[in-house]
């Protein structure tokens, strides 16, 4: 999800130049799809569907993008990270669950954590609830860990949930992250996004 028109339209938005409805109208099918993976990963209400993910997302972007530091983190990697902890947080009130990553470990830090140096696939799957809800407020340490373009890899493994073919396709479809990367080949930008990943699993792991 690194994307240009997506970015553009946040700033856009932020500086007034269009509206916020302009805004999420242009770039709806990001939102959708970041809705779709949020739902998937949580065991939620008959009453909470898809559609309420998704304008809560928006909700909490829209806040987001006045509250970002620009030395820190490229206004879309921060809008996107804050927009799913809160709307993480949001779910959980409206569960009125004792844990707040859903019934099973975030698939953002069970992505993550998969990537470190010495994990497994069994302790991970035997993550806590708490363990993956502290890892995905810490992602946003990571983030401030990386240079800009590594922060645009970041957000496209995070929003492919971890799967690195999905995110080097996210990659190589982003013209201008795929020339500012060098990227000439899908196994390149695979290579690339597993690189980074491991790079964020190591904050992660230190912090």
């Amino acid at each position: 999800m690194a994307s240009p028109e997506l970015s553009e339209a946040l700033r856009a938005a932020r500086l007034g130049r269009i509206t916020w409805s302009a805004c999420f109208a242009s770039t709806r099918r990001h939102w959708r799809r970041l809705a779709l993976s949020v739902h998937r990963r949580w065991r939620l209400p008959l009453a909470i569907d898809v559609d309420d993910v998704q304008q809560e997302l928006m909700l909490h972007a829209h806040a987001a993008a006045y509250e970002w530091e620009p030395e820190k983190q490229t206004l879309e990697a921060f809008v996107l990270w804050t927009a799913v902890n809160r709307t993480a947080k949001w779910l959980h009130t409206q569960r009125k669950a004792l844990r707040r990553s859903g019934s099973a470990p975030s698939r953002i830090a069970t992505a993550f954590a998969f990537f470190s140096e010495d994990a497994v696939p069994e302790p991970v799957q035997a993550a806590t609830q708490e363990l993956a809800r502290e890892m995905v407020e810490q992602l946003a340490v990571a983030l401030r860990e990386l240079d800009e373009l590594s922060q645009q890899v970041l957000v496209a493994v995070m929003m492919a949930s971890g799967d690195l073919d999905e995110a080097a396709e996210e990659i190589c479809h982003d013209i201008d992250l795929r020339l500012a990367l060098r990227v000439g080949s899908h196994d390149q930008a695979r290579r690339i996004a597993g690189d980074v990943a491991r790079q964020a699993a190591a904050v992660l792991h230190a912090a």
